[in-house]
């Protein structure tokens, strides 16, 4: 592929709306294009008629970069319809770096697991049944189950993931509050058990000594919040309070004081703050919350409303980098950041989509989770609104048509059907006409194996002024960073949006016998001196007739629907 012309032709019309200009830099999926990197459906094996509400296992440090814990499909069966219950996935660990993201050759010793890279090049491993010590190749050297009874096998709840508080790991389970601790990285545990605290999902070193913070369940009767249900009824109000011990486990003790989460009438879902402040002695906290961002500025005694949301807050991070201090709330609709210790709010989830999301800062890297995948950008600065996705029933198949215009000897495709009857109506210049092509692909989240298409366009001026389309997660990157190392003063492709999904082909180019390949072809625009353009279409005469004015082949660019 060559993406930036050197020339652009007299002519010049367009079509859809150049990247915001705020916007330098956008997420960008780091799933290997032949996995599932989904996060894991809370509801999976027990209920598959029930709603599904993804949850998130915080990533964890990992050498220079983070690993993440990947859904489990637990039994695949080709024979019924694909979706988040039945999809062949079989990767359930991803490192990520800066640079890369790939399956690790431990992966099938790992199911909904959290991931430490111990000294001497082995992994340790902790996840539902236990702690594990294997080397690179994936042999064992050391087991600890974390079961003790009949109903740790059924329940199967370990809080993940172990957290490090100087040279000892911690990890802690429930509904039988125990805490287990290692000080040789995690080859031996021992474990103590509290009957004072039920601990929820997370685990956090104390920010401000030594110890450690839970969320623990607790319920106040007389206190309704809407959505919030508990086994006590309507009169009861289920929250998460914090917790501390610091005697490894043996006991814990509230922090907050109850009154201010009570007054608010919210709980803690999730807690953040910024260790290089904390280091100092000072005090504030981070909340998330059904009802907004909360903040605590007394080391989590009291707590306050610092921004409201319209949606619950499912996480909050702050990240940071030499220049620049943020603070993130991950909402149901995207993510939002504040650069001002929450004074000021802007959308900060351009390349993802708006549905629910969760958001970590882990070893340098910015971090974020959704029913779509795993995502990370590479700066602070990923403003702009999300991409749009479907409720959920209305997720599935939709129409890709295509255009020509003779003048400009260009094609494009738009599964957007408001915008096909604009262009028919003449709102990107005249020219434009159907040919008559089309091929049926999935809208975002509708085929749970499809790969996001992304779709870039240039500019006016300086160029390239034609759109470009891709299901390679490996492209899309390359021309995130060519938009990002490249002046908006020079040639560049500029990032829009997700605008439909796709199958990646399997090896040698082949798609899945129930799917068709969608053809690439290249009018070779860089070496001709004009403005380069690309087509995609199902027929392959068509390529061969482009083929023959000198396009290039640039073979199976995605695989979609067989009609």
């Amino acid at each position: 592929m060559k993406p930036l012309p050197m020339k652009l032709p007299e002519i010049l019309l367009w079509i859809g709306l150049l990247a915001p200009c705020a916007a330098i830099a956008a997420w960008r999926n780091v799933c290997p294009e032949t996995e599932i990197c989904t996060l894991v459906p809370s509801q999976v094996n027990m209920n598959p008629s029930a709603a599904v509400h993804p949850q998130s296992i915080p990533p964890t440090p990992f050498a220079n970069g983070a690993s993440v814990s990947l859904g489990r499909h637990w039994a695949y069966d080709p024979l019924r319809p694909l979706s988040l219950y039945n999809a062949p996935a079989t990767a359930n660990a991803l490192l990520v770096t800066k640079e890369s993201a790939r399956i690790p050759s431990w992966n099938a010793a790992a199911r909904l697991s959290a991931h430490f890279e111990r000294n001497n090049g082995s992994v340790l491993i902790v996840d539902a049944e236990g702690a594990r010590v294997v080397q690179g190749d994936g042999t064992p050297l050391a087991t600890t189950s974390f079961w003790t009874s009949f109903d740790d096998v059924f329940l199967m709840r370990v809080l993940m993931p172990p957290v490090r508080v100087g040279n000892a790991l911690y990890a802690i389970k429930s509904p039988h509050k125990a805490t287990f601790k290692s000080v040789d990285e995690g080859l031996t545990w021992t474990s103590l058990a509290a009957e004072n605290v039920t601990p929820h999902q997370w685990l956090f070193p104390n920010p401000f000594g030594p110890g450690l913070w839970t969320l623990d369940t607790w319920f106040a009767p007389g206190l309704q919040d809407a959505g919030a249900t508990s086994a006590f009824g309507t009169e009861a109000y289920s929250a998460y309070r914090l917790f501390e011990t610091t005697d490894d486990g043996a006991s814990w003790h509230q922090v907050d004081n109850r009154t201010s989460l009570d007054n608010l009438a919210v709980g803690l879902e999730y807690i953040a703050f910024d260790p290089r402040v904390a280091a100092a002695g000072r005090g504030t906290v981070y909340g998330a919350s059904r009802k907004g961002v909360l903040v605590s500025q007394d080391r989590g005694i009291s707590w306050s409303i610092l921004y409201p949301t319209s949606t619950p807050v499912n996480t909050v991070a702050v990240a940071y980098d030499a220049d620049t201090t943020l603070l993130l709330a991950a909402t149901q609709e995207g993510i939002i950041a504040s650069r001002d210790a929450g004074a000021h709010w802007e959308p900060f989830a351009r390349g993802l989509y708006n549905i629910p999301q969760h958001v970590y800062f882990v070893n340098g890297l910015l971090l974020a989770g959704d029913e779509a995948g795993w995502f990370i950008c590479d700066d602070l600065r990923c403003g702009g609104n999300a991409s749009f996705a479907p409720n959920r029933e209305q997720r599935g198949e939709v129409n890709v048509v295509e255009f020509y215009h003779q003048v400009l000897d260009h094609y494009f495709i738009t599964s957007d059907t408001a915008e096909a009857s604009g262009i028919d109506a003449g709102a990107a210049g005249p020219g434009w006409v159907r040919t008559g092509y089309r091929f049926t692909a999935w809208t975002p989240l509708g085929n749970p194996i499809a790969k996001d298409v992304c779709r870039f366009y240039g500019s006016v001026s300086p160029g390239p002024n034609s759109h470009f389309f891709s299901a390679s997660a490996s492209e899309c990157e390359m021309l995130h960073r060519l938009q990002k190392a490249t002046p908006a003063t020079e040639r560049r492709w500029n990032f829009e949006a997700v605008v439909f999904q796709a199958e990646a082909p399997q090896p040698a180019g082949l798609c899945r016998s129930s799917t068709r390949p969608v053809y690439r072809a290249y009018n070779d625009g860089f070496a001709r001196g004009t403005d380069s353009n690309h087509r995609f279409v199902t027929d392959r005469t068509q390529i061969e007739q482009l083929l023959a004015q000198g396009w290039k082949d640039e073979g199976v660019a995605f695989c979609v629907q067989g009609d």
